[in-house]
């Protein structure tokens, strides 16, 4: 085979044939927090937090391919803001950096996570895309080479590389895995608002003196999710002039909900079943009131990228 034909990546061992496309895709899942407290700000903007994470079957899903050797790179997707702004980008940047991998790239993103709804859709993408990469390439890297990688994208990137169950502290970026012992089955539900990070981390900075019980969230996690006492730091402030929430957590309460809170900064709520009769239960009257409500279930393994084809 000619040289033209074949070539080695820089920094890898591997070698690609130009006429072949190689694809991986990728599920992106959202994630819940079972618990968010936000603590005093740190000298570089961003507040110290203490978090539960759930990782939750309702995903994206990424499709990326390579089939020649220029740097060129082409993303797709039904995004709700020019795709130059996606952390997808800055992920191939960063990968593109640290590997000295610039083969053609194109990515297309299937958006079902909403933005701005408290689910780290953007960070899911971002971790999902060097998942992908780094199988596409076998560049090798290791979990926490990526989780490395990702802290420079953004504070819940770093998360979405390991256990589906974790403590999150520092800004986001510190994460402890936690033994998943819940798999249970979960509606969310869209309120339809878009809230902005920023305005709501102002309004914390606004009421400093919260008060609520210390809680040992490893200790809490371990008890029947009815018995949960977790709470989010942002619930009383997106409570002020938006109905909606209460409505919301009242139909899951009344849906049969062992728990029920909104997910980071909102907008979106989420509810936890005991069964998958009774998520469907509930789905099926909760739909009655709300456009958009969607059944999934707790995660117990780590996103992986699924090898897809080689055509020459």
């Amino acid at each position: 085979m000619s040289n033209e034909k074949r070539r080695i990546e820089k920094n890898t061992a591997f070698f690609y044939d130009n006429d072949i496309v190689k694809t991986v895709s990728v599920n992106a899942p959202a994630k819940i927090n079972l618990h968010l407290e936000i603590g005093s700000k740190r000298h570089d903007g961003y507040h110290l937090v203490r978090s539960l994470f759930q990782a939750v079957s309702f995903h994206d899903q990424l499709t990326v391919s390579t089939g020649s050797f220029s740097d060129n790179f082409h993303l797709s997707g039904n995004f709700a803001f020019p795709v130059y702004q996606n952390l997808i980008y800055k992920a191939v940047n960063v990968f593109r950096e640290h590997t000295g991998v610039s083969s053609d790239l194109k990515i297309t993103c299937k958006k079902v996570i909403p933005a701005g709804g408290g689910l780290g859709g953007g960070s899911s993408d971002a971790a999902s895309t060097l998942i992908g990469l780094n199988r596409l390439f076998n560049t090798r890297l290791t979990v926490t080479e990526l989780m490395k990688l990702g802290e420079t994208i953004g504070s819940d990137v770093p998360f979405f590389f390991g256990s589906p169950t974790a403590y999150v502290t520092g800004r986001g970026e510190k994460v402890i895995p936690v033994k998943t012992k819940w798999e249970l089955p979960l509606l969310i539900i869209e309120t339809g608002l878009v809230v902005s990070t920023a305005d709501a981390y102002k309004e914390i900075d606004q009421n400093p003196d919260r008060k609520r019980d210390r809680i040992d969230i490893t200790a809490m996690y371990e008890r029947y999710p009815r018995e949960w006492r977790f709470f989010n730091d942002f619930h009383s402030i997106l409570m002020k002039g938006n109905n909606i929430y209460s409505q919301v957590l009242q139909a899951l309460r009344d849906a049969g909900s062992l728990f029920h809170m909104v997910s980071g900064s909102g907008s979106s709520v989420f509810g936890i079943f005991e069964d998958e009769k009774s998520a469907a239960e509930g789905e099926k009257v909760l739909k009655k009131s709300f456009k958009r409500v969607h059944k999934g279930k707790m995660l117990a393994n780590p996103t992986q990228a699924v090898y897809n084809s080689e055509n020459s």
